[in-house]
């Protein structure tokens, strides 16, 4: 849409250029594009959702926040406020559905052990990562020499230790409760033969 104004008997109006639609929090530019002059040296630019920017050029960048339809609108005065001229165009602003990655949970370690004693107590420990927010639930469990699982819950959620001997497997499982339970487990396998520890990550 324009509006037009007759000077000298000629018809004046102000084209705005720009996108006619753009995602969400993407900074877009419009500009006068008509070359008309009659001393216009300021252009009044209403964006529709509050912001306003006065220029003295022909473009503005602007940023939209609020997904809808948004009518742009600018008015260009002379230096003598004299005379003045407007013209506005529409443009849609989309919303974007943001990627989330999923959750993933990091290699447990130590993967290996270096000592000559055939007893020592490790500290193992996992990171994750992903999913909607970090709101992360660790869940560690054990067990020895090929024995039953034993649960554990460590006060640093992150982290497990136990004193190690033999073959050793370590499983820790994380969730987060705040994206549908989304669940990734990681697993770690030590064996101890004569003092020497032979690792196998699965």
């Amino acid at each position: 849409m324009e509006r037009k104004t007759y000077v000298d008997g000629n018809t004046v109006a102000v084209l705005i250029d720009g996108p006619i639609a753009t995602e969400i929090n993407n900074s877009v530019t419009f500009y006068v594009s008509d070359p008309f002059d009659y001393g216009i040296t300021t252009f009044h630019w209403q964006m529709d959702d509050g912001s306003t920017y006065s220029t003295t050029n022909r473009s503005v960048t602007h940023t939209y926040t609020v997904e809808g339809v948004k009518m742009v609108t600018v008015s260009a005065t002379n230096s003598e406020a004299n005379f003045s001229v407007s013209g506005s165009r529409g443009i849609s602003i989309k919303y974007v559905t943001p990627t989330i990655p999923p959750l993933s949970v990091g290699q447990i370690t130590p993967t290996t052990v270096s000592t000559t004693t055939c007893s020592t107590t490790l500290t193992f420990s996992a990171t994750a990562s992903g999913s909607c927010n970090s709101n992360y639930s660790y869940s560690w469990r054990y067990r020895d020499s090929g024995g039953s699982w034993i649960s554990f819950d460590p006060a640093t959620p992150t982290e497990f230790t136990h004193a190690v001997d033999t073959s050793l497997e370590v499983e820790v499982r994380v969730t987060n409760p705040s994206c549908g339970n989304e669940m990734k487990i990681k697993s770690l396998q030590l064996f101890y033969e004569g003092c020497y520890d032979r690792p196998i990550d699965y």
